[in-house]
């Protein structure tokens, strides 16, 4: 081989010939080569690469080689290096190791720089074919392996059955175009890296170290930064190859699709011992590691902190047959991934003994998982021991969530503690055939179910998921809608949800979905196994709240059957709330005999804040034994196999119309006690008797109607008022018999009655106020034929008394009343005018109003100066009404039972003060009239009673009208 250059020279060893381009050069069985001057030397385009004999022993020492071609050794060759720096290579094409090749050569490289150096593979060194190589205080930079889909090497390549040593060795801004962007290890080959580090090295795959074909590194110290890769961006090992790590620390490592520090592929091992694993990131899966293809990665004693993953496995992936251990207080904290934060399985093993998974979350709200996921795959399993699961988040799963035939084994010293689904399961979501195992003394508290229709607080199971519970587990403080304990969703299938046996500790609710899977939970003494728990399910069916008050019940063929609630259970006997998103639509029906049910609704759907719904006034219009049965429509509702609606028992019964009604808590017929003959006779005479006093009471006052004393007092009022106290009266009377239209008229009698009497003492209330106010303010006389005349004053009463016939009119229509059966606690039945609605109250408190109001009148107007204290008589009269018509009417409605003494009492309530109205407001100044005309005629009375003008003094009523006859001033002085 020729190269050129100054002070070259041409030596003949062992049959070679070389020309070297060096300052020196001795042979005497080794060679030894020193640089040119400044310890530099450069090398142009006329250099070619040396080429060094087999067994050759070299050595080199102190100088800087710039651009230079490769140095290749080959076998046998010896070669030590030091203090030399190699920079700015350019190796040709299809050729590896920018600056050094060595073939079965025994090398030491002490203080050794490789600085951006290029190679098709291996940028700087290429180490091959059993070569022993031992290289200290190393340092890569910038180098290169440019060929794609190759064999790559940025910095050194190391294959075939070699074995290098590399200590303090560091390697920065180096790249591959295919895999290893610092250091490739393949074909049986083994690296013992002890010491140093890799920043910012890029690749295709492994951006620091690939270990391929059955190869081997070991690392220890060293530091990972920065680098980056499609896939693995620090470490990639394929077929068969191990790397064992300790006092590792990797930080800020990416890859964009894959496996952010570490991908082990082929039935590899990784191995990392006291590792930190600081913001491993992917923006696919595997935030930190992947393992597939029956690998294995073991982390002792190690953390992987702030791992994210923009797809599933935020912190560590394992596919198909692979294997995953944690162990010696190692730890996942604050994981991100779509789905598996921590942890995703797709079909492999993964073992978790002493160690943690805390604060990790799974970000994809149609997933879950926060601390692992079971994603696919054939029978991936998961065995844990003195494991603390904590503070993770997912949206199906806060901490596991599983299918595809998955198995969780939760073993002893498990802790899931404080994890949080937004959907279902708070600390575990099985589905899809996967299983469950808890057991020994695992511990399940604090984990959370928020969502508003969630289910499961700790454990969620669905598509005939199964989970088992034995030894000391603990289950307490969970928390969601449904089933604060467990949520079992899974049809009915083999072990859907076991207790071994009673040592369990198990706190909260369990909720079942379907009632089959309820039924056999019955059946095998589930629920007695955890005492503690308490069982809930889907409505199964509908019930009558009272059924046993309903059943065998005797019911009048004219009465309605009782009033009866049904609500919705579950198969635990529990009311089960209902919502009108999906509602529960009830229906009533007779099925023993066909029989039409009458009333006012045989469906209705359950009420969604009560929970249940209520039928009253149902009827038959038949007589004898009837079956009702309460049904639903089954499309909200999960029947159990084999169930039937519920039934109960009715006799319609038949009592004597005319003489007996039945008596239903007693189921009697009870003999009729109505209002006697005697009674009614008697109190209708009397109103006779009352209507014929205020008959001779209005003959006198139209007989002495021109007389002073009956005009200053308005004759129409008087007239009016005495109109309102006949149909009062008038409302007994018709009383005689207990009709419907009978119990109307009275009412309407009664009450027009009553609003033009009051309305007649009203107006002319307020006009002798307006008088007497004016007279004491000695202000101009109020003009009487203004809007305080006779008129227009009787207009407003008439108005009154439409408003009254408008409101009775309304009352009618909607809610007539009618005489009513009563059954008193005395077992007797009375006809009573049943006035106890809404109408009759709002009416009882309006008269209230009216007559309190007419006593203030009166009040208001106690001293005006007025013949016979009329001011006081009207008070009288309201005071009169107020106690008789509206205190004793109450005390009947309320406490008296005697039909007689009610009806008694009813009559006085309008006899009495109709009789003292009567009494005080005409038959007083009637007596007057007839036992003293002459006083009657000149009697000076208050302006403003009538619309007369009277004379100015006033007389005394007692010297009068009651003793003193005589006309104290003659006619004359009057005027």
């Amino acid at each position: 081989m020729t190269a050129q250059g100054p002070k070259a020279k041409s030596i003949y060893c062992q049959s070679f010939i070389f020309l070297l381009s060096l300052s020196s050069l001795q042979v005497m069985g080794q060679s030894t080569i020193t640089c040119g001057p400044y310890g530099i030397q450069r090398c142009d385009s006329t250099f070619q690469p040396v080429e060094f004999p087999a067994g050759a022993v070299f050595s080199f020492s102190d100088c800087t080689f710039i651009a230079c071609p490769a140095w290749i050794f080959n076998a046998g060759a010896q070669v030590t290096l030091s203090n030399i720096t190699f920079r700015d290579a350019v190796a040709e094409a299809n050729t590896l190791g920018g600056n050094l090749r060595f073939t079965r050569s025994v090398v030491v490289l002490k203080n050794v720089n490789f600085i951006n150096n290029s190679a098709p593979d291996g940028g700087a060194i290429s180490i091959g074919d059993r070569s022993t190589v031992s290289i200290s205080n190393a340092f890569f930079e910038g180098n290169k392996a440019t060929a794609a889909s190759s064999r790559g090497g940025g910095d050194m390549i190391i294959q075939y059955s070699s074995t290098v040593t590399c200590k303090n060795c560091s390697t920065q801004n180096s790249m591959s175009a295919s895999v290893g962007g610092g250091f490739v290890v393949s074909t049986l080959s083994l690296l013992t890296w002890n010491g140093g580090s890799c920043v910012n090295n890029t690749a295709i795959w492994a951006g620091c170290v690939m270990v391929d074909g059955a190869s081997r590194v070991i690392a220890s110290n060293i530091a990972f930064r920065s680098a980056s890769a499609v896939a693995a961006g620090a470490i990639f090992l394929n077929h068969e190859s191990v790397f064992n790590g300790t006092n590792l620390a990797f930080k800020d490592v990416y890859s964009t699709e894959q496996a952010g520090c570490f991908y082990s592929f082929g039935e590899c091992t990784t191995i990392c011992t006291n590792c930190t694993l600081l913001h491993c990131s992917t923006g696919g899966f595997g935030g930190t590691a992947v393992t597939q293809g029956g690998s294995r990665i073991e982390l002792h004693n190690s953390r992987i902190l702030g791992s994210v993953a923009l797809r599933y496995g935020g912190g560590l992936v394992a596919l198909g047959k692979s294997f995953i251990l944690l162990d010696e207080d190692s730890e996942i904290r604050n994981a991100v991934g779509a789905a598996g934060a921590a942890i995703a399985n797709l079909g492999a093993e993964v073992t978790l003994n002493n160690s943690r998974i805390i604060n990790c979350t799974a970000v994809d709200e149609n997933a879950g998982g926060g601390a692992y996921e079971g994603v696919s795959g054939d029978q991936g399993t998961l065995y844990t021991m003195n494991t603390t699961i904590l503070n993770n988040t997912g949206a199906f799963g806060g901490a596991f969530r599983c299918g595809s035939k998955e198995v969780l084994y939760f073993g002893t010293g498990t802790v899931i503690d404080g994890n949080t689904a937004s959907q279902h399961g708070g600390a575990i979501y099985a589905i899809t055939q996967s299983k469950v195992r808890l057991n020994a003394s695992v511990t399940i508290s604090n984990n959370h179910a928020t969502g508003s229709g969630s289910y499961g607080g700790a454990i969620f199971t669905d598509s005939l998921a199964e989970i088992q519970i034995t030894g000391l587990a603990t289950a307490r403080n969970n928390t969601s809608k449904f089933g604060s304990f467990a949520a079992i969703m899974s049809p009915l299938h083999k072990n859907v949800f076991t207790v071994i046996d009673q040592l369990v500790n198990v706190e909260g609710s369990v909720f079942v979905y379907h009632s089959d899977v309820a039924g056999i939970m019955l059946k095998n003494g589930t629920m007695s196994m955890l005492p503690k728990v308490a069982f809930s399910g889907r409505a199964s069916g509908v019930f009558v709240q009272n059924q046993a008050s309903l059943e065998n019940s005797v019911v009048n063929f004219a009465a309605a059957v009782p009033d009866f609630f049904v609500e919705a259970r579950d198969m635990f006997g529990n009311q089960v709330a209902v919502s009108y998103y999906q509602p529960v639509i009830v229906t009533v029906s007779e099925v023993s005999r066909g029989a039409k049910i009458l009333g006012e609704t045989t469906k209705a759907i359950l009420d969604d804040k009560a929970n249940n719904v209520r039928f009253s006034e149902l009827r038959i219009r038949d007589a004898g034994p009837f079956v009702l049965q309460v049904s639903a429509f089954t499309a909200t509702l999960d029947l159990p196999p084999g169930s039937s609606w519920q039934k109960f028992n009715v006799t319609i019964a038949v009592c004597n119309p005319v003489t007996e009604r039945l008596f239903v808590p007693s189921s009697i017929c009870v003999p009729v006690q109505n209002v006697s003959k005697a009674t009614r006779y008697g109190i209708v005479f009397t109103a006779v008797a009352v209507i014929l006093f205020t008959l001779s009471n209005l003959a006198l006052l139209a007989k002495h109607r021109r007389l002073k004393l009956i005009r200053s007092n308005s004759i129409r009022f008087l007239a009016a008022t005495l109109l309102g106290v006949f149909l009062s009266l008038f409302s007994i009377v018709v009383q005689l018999s207990p009709f419907t239209h009978h119990c109307q008229i009275s009412v309407a009698l009664d009450n027009i009655g009553f609003s033009i009497i009051f309305g007649s003492l009203c107006v002319k209330a307020v006009r002798i106020q307006v008088l007497f106010d004016q007279k004491r303010s000695q202000k101009q006389k109020v003009n009487l034929a203004g809007k305080y005349n006779d008129n227009i004053l009787m207009g407003w009463v008439f108005v009154g008394c439409a408003v009254m016939v408008a409101f009775l009119a309304a009352w009618f229509t909607i809610n007539s009343p009618e005489p009513v059966d009563d059954i008193s606690f005395e077992m007797a039945v009375t006809d009573r005018c049943n006035v106890a609605n809404g109408f009759g109250l709002a009416l009882t408190v309006l008269r209230m109003v009216i007559i309190l109001f007419t006593s203030f009148l009166a009040f208001q107007i106690r001293n005006v100066p007025s013949v016979f204290n009329e001011s006081k008589f009207l008070g009288f009269t309201a005071y009169n009404w107020f106690l008789f018509s509206a205190l004793l009417n109450a005390l009947v409605e309320f406490s008296i039972k005697d039909p007689n003494i009610a009806f008694i009492l009813r009559a006085i309530a309008i006899l009495v003060p109709a009789l003292l109205t009567v009494v005080l407001l005409y038959s007083v100044k009637l007596y007057v009239c007839v036992m003293d005309p002459d006083a009657a005629r000149f009697v000076e009375t208050d302006k403003g009673t009538s619309s007369e003008n009277l004379p100015s003094k006033s007389l005394n009523p007692i010297t009068a009208g009651f003793g003193n006859r005589s006309v104290p001033h003659s006619a004359k002085s009057l005027h």
